[in-house]
């Protein structure tokens, strides 16, 4: 069989899988604040930490308090923390309701690694599938 389709397949099915990451992920969010991101402090004000490992914080910035939600990126586990506790905070200047706790590049780097893994591999299983289903066919005929 040709080459050439199947690269070309491939890199239309990778584009796909990349579009969709990019859409339905926090990649664009993370990346966004990692290059325009204002680094503050923010104050613990509860936590969700037995049903759902996050906590809400409150913030100030541009002269205005401002409210957030997260899961990881504090200086101790969940369980820990308590109402009172500081953690950091990357807010956008133009926008600090577009906010984060943490590194906010440590977070855009944790949704890239498996982004980039769903949109090399996807499109390899699934042309793969499709090419030994093709070639049991061939074979039952």
């Amino acid at each position: 069989m040709r080459i050439l389709p199947l690269v070309a397949a491939y890199a239309a099915l990778a584009l796909i899988c990349a579009l969709v990451v990019y859409r339905f992920t926090n990649i664009r969010e993370y990346a966004a604040l990692s290059r325009d991101g204002v680094a503050t402090r923010g104050v613990i004000v509860g936590t969700s930490c037995h049903t759902q490992q996050s906590y809400r914080y409150t913030f100030q910035a541009e002269g205005h308090w401002f409210n957030g939600a997260a899961k990881g990126g504090a200086p101790k586990p969940c369980e820990a923390l308590q109402p009172g506790d500081i953690v950091d905070v990357v807010y956008l200047p133009s926008d600090p309701t577009r906010n984060t706790s943490g590194d906010a590049r440590q977070r855009r780097n944790s949704e890239a690694l498996p982004g980039v893994a769903v949109t090399l591999l996807l499109p390899a299983l699934a042309l793969l599938r499709w090419r030994v289903s093709r070639r049991r066919r061939r074979l039952q005929r």
